[in-house]
């Protein structure tokens, strides 16, 4: 059989998807709903300060460390697709 140079290898070499980069997607997206949803302040609404507090309107301290991290995951993602 001769040889062919491929951008992805699926399962044993004979799988019609690419694996890899379906895989590297969902992981993407498991991972970043996961590191939105699960914070300390009550998930991923508490970007902004509630209403009534001393803070209103401003950026929650304690939850942009997790958008920080958020905002790789696009890049993740499309190198999936890629």
């Amino acid at each position: 059989e001769e040889y062919r140079s491929l951008g992805y290898y699926g399962l044993s070499g004979s799988s019609p998807w690419p694996i890899e980069g379906v895989i590297k997607m969902v992981l993407t997206v498991i991972g970043g709903w996961l590191e939105l949803t699960f914070q300390k302040e009550n998930g991923y609404t508490r970007m902004i300060c509630k209403p009534g507090t001393a803070r209103e309107g401003h950026l929650n301290g304690k939850t942009v460390h997790n958008w920080q991290h958020f905002s790789a995951y696009p890049g993740f993602f499309i190198s999936g697709i890629v």
